[in-house]
Protein backbone atom coordinates (compact mmCIF):
# COMPACT_ATOMS: atom_id res chain seq x y z
CA UNK A 1 0.00 0.00 0.00
CA UNK A 2 1.56 3.68 -1.00
CA UNK A 3 0.79 6.45 1.27
CA UNK A 4 2.29 9.25 -0.05
CA UNK A 5 2.22 12.72 1.60
CA UNK A 6 0.71 12.85 4.55
CA UNK A 7 1.63 14.34 8.08
CA UNK A 8 1.31 12.17 11.18
CA UNK A 9 1.83 14.34 14.58
CA UNK A 10 -0.27 14.72 17.90
CA UNK A 11 -3.85 16.02 15.79
CA UNK A 12 -3.57 13.05 14.07
CA UNK A 13 -1.60 10.25 15.54
CA UNK A 14 0.36 7.84 13.85
CA UNK A 15 -1.58 6.45 10.68
CA UNK A 16 -4.64 3.96 12.12
CA UNK A 17 -6.36 1.23 10.29
CA UNK A 18 -3.60 0.23 7.79
CA UNK A 19 -1.22 -2.32 8.08
CA UNK A 20 2.27 -0.90 8.23
CA UNK A 21 3.97 -3.95 7.45
CA UNK A 22 4.15 -3.66 3.65
CA UNK A 23 3.58 0.02 3.40
CA UNK A 24 5.33 2.33 1.16
CA UNK A 25 5.54 5.47 2.94
CA UNK A 26 6.82 8.29 0.36
CA UNK A 27 7.17 11.79 1.66
CA UNK A 28 5.54 11.70 4.71
CA UNK A 29 6.07 13.29 8.06
CA UNK A 30 5.91 12.00 11.60
CA UNK A 31 6.25 14.75 14.38
CA UNK A 32 5.85 14.52 17.87
CA UNK A 33 4.28 10.88 17.96
CA UNK A 34 4.99 7.76 20.62
CA UNK A 35 4.62 4.70 18.52
CA UNK A 36 4.72 1.15 20.71
CA UNK A 37 5.37 -1.92 18.70
CA UNK A 38 4.77 -0.92 15.08
CA UNK A 39 6.75 -2.99 12.61
CA UNK A 40 7.41 -1.55 8.95
CA UNK A 41 8.63 -3.95 6.53
CA UNK A 42 8.04 -1.76 2.92
CA UNK A 43 9.61 1.64 2.35
CA UNK A 44 10.35 5.12 4.30
CA UNK A 45 11.48 7.15 1.23
CA UNK A 46 11.96 10.68 1.05
CA UNK A 47 10.36 10.92 4.56
CA UNK A 48 11.24 13.24 7.59
CA UNK A 49 10.74 12.11 11.70
CA UNK A 50 11.34 14.43 14.50
CA UNK A 51 10.42 14.38 17.92
CA UNK A 52 9.07 10.70 17.46
CA UNK A 53 9.68 8.34 20.98
CA UNK A 54 9.97 4.42 18.95
CA UNK A 55 9.25 1.61 21.60
CA UNK A 56 10.22 -1.66 20.21
CA UNK A 57 9.96 -0.67 16.93
CA UNK A 58 10.59 -3.39 14.06
CA UNK A 59 12.11 -2.17 10.73
CA UNK A 60 11.97 -5.58 8.72
CA UNK A 61 13.39 -6.08 5.55
CA UNK A 62 12.78 -2.46 5.00
CA UNK A 63 14.22 0.17 2.80
CA UNK A 64 15.10 3.31 4.16
CA UNK A 65 16.43 5.94 1.91
CA UNK A 66 16.81 9.63 1.90
CA UNK A 67 14.59 10.20 5.14
CA UNK A 68 16.11 12.01 8.06
CA UNK A 69 15.50 11.23 11.45
CA UNK A 70 15.50 14.41 13.89
CA UNK A 71 15.41 14.13 17.88
CA UNK A 72 14.13 10.70 17.56
CA UNK A 73 14.51 8.27 20.44
CA UNK A 74 14.54 4.47 19.64
CA UNK A 75 13.64 2.42 22.99
CA UNK A 76 14.78 -1.34 22.16
CA UNK A 77 14.10 -1.21 18.37
CA UNK A 78 15.18 -3.47 16.02
CA UNK A 79 16.52 -2.89 12.42
CA UNK A 80 16.79 -6.19 10.09
CA UNK A 81 17.91 -6.94 7.21
CA UNK A 82 17.30 -3.64 6.11
CA UNK A 83 18.88 -0.91 3.60
CA UNK A 84 19.69 2.74 5.16
CA UNK A 85 20.51 4.60 1.76
CA UNK A 86 21.38 8.63 1.79
CA UNK A 87 19.53 9.00 5.29
CA UNK A 88 20.57 11.21 8.12
CA UNK A 89 19.81 10.79 11.80
CA UNK A 90 20.46 13.98 14.13
CA UNK A 91 20.50 14.50 17.68
CA UNK A 92 18.97 10.90 17.62
CA UNK A 93 18.87 8.10 20.93
CA UNK A 94 18.48 4.24 20.78
CA UNK A 95 18.09 3.37 23.86
CA UNK A 96 17.63 0.42 26.29
CA UNK A 97 13.94 -0.77 26.50
CA UNK A 98 11.85 -1.16 30.16
CA UNK A 99 13.46 -4.77 30.03
CA UNK A 100 16.63 -3.82 29.27
CA UNK A 101 16.94 -4.68 25.53
CA UNK A 102 19.10 -2.66 23.67
CA UNK A 103 18.06 -1.43 19.75
CA UNK A 104 19.40 -3.72 17.15
CA UNK A 105 21.07 -3.46 13.97
CA UNK A 106 21.37 -6.78 12.25
CA UNK A 107 22.17 -7.73 8.66
CA UNK A 108 21.65 -4.16 7.63
CA UNK A 109 23.62 -2.57 4.65
CA UNK A 110 23.98 1.37 5.57
CA UNK A 111 24.83 3.37 3.06
CA UNK A 112 25.95 7.14 3.03
CA UNK A 113 23.96 7.75 5.87
CA UNK A 114 25.18 10.72 8.52
CA UNK A 115 24.81 10.20 12.35
CA UNK A 116 25.09 13.57 14.05
CA UNK A 117 25.02 14.11 17.68
CA UNK A 118 23.63 10.67 17.84
CA UNK A 119 23.50 7.91 20.68
CA UNK A 120 23.27 4.45 21.15
CA UNK A 121 23.64 2.16 24.25
CA UNK A 122 25.94 -0.92 23.50
CA UNK A 123 26.16 -2.22 27.01
CA UNK A 124 22.79 -3.84 28.78
CA UNK A 125 22.71 -6.27 31.81
CA UNK A 126 21.56 -8.79 28.89
CA UNK A 127 25.09 -8.87 26.96
CA UNK A 128 23.12 -8.45 23.80
CA UNK A 129 24.94 -7.20 20.94
CA UNK A 130 23.98 -4.19 19.40
CA UNK A 131 25.22 -4.05 15.83
CA UNK A 132 25.85 -7.39 13.94
CA UNK A 133 26.67 -8.33 10.98
CA UNK A 134 25.67 -5.09 9.82
CA UNK A 135 27.99 -3.32 6.36
CA UNK A 136 28.59 0.43 6.16
CA UNK A 137 29.75 2.81 2.99
CA UNK A 138 30.40 6.22 3.02
CA UNK A 139 29.03 6.62 6.39
CA UNK A 140 30.31 9.88 8.68
CA UNK A 141 29.52 10.60 12.18
CA UNK A 142 29.49 13.72 14.05
CA UNK A 143 29.77 13.75 17.93
CA UNK A 144 28.07 10.60 18.28
CA UNK A 145 28.48 8.09 21.23
CA UNK A 146 28.29 4.06 20.36
CA UNK A 147 29.15 4.27 17.27
CA UNK A 148 32.99 3.68 17.87
CA UNK A 149 34.78 0.98 15.58
CA UNK A 150 31.59 0.27 14.10
CA UNK A 151 32.40 2.21 10.65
Amino acid sequence: MLIEHETFGPETGPPRGRSWDDAVFRWCNFAQLEIEGQMIGGALLGCELREVDWYRGLFNTTLISHTTFKSCIFRGTSLGSCELVVCRFEDCRFVLDNLQGPCKVENCVVVETAFDRCEFIRESPRHTPVFVNSRWYGCTRRECSGLEGIF
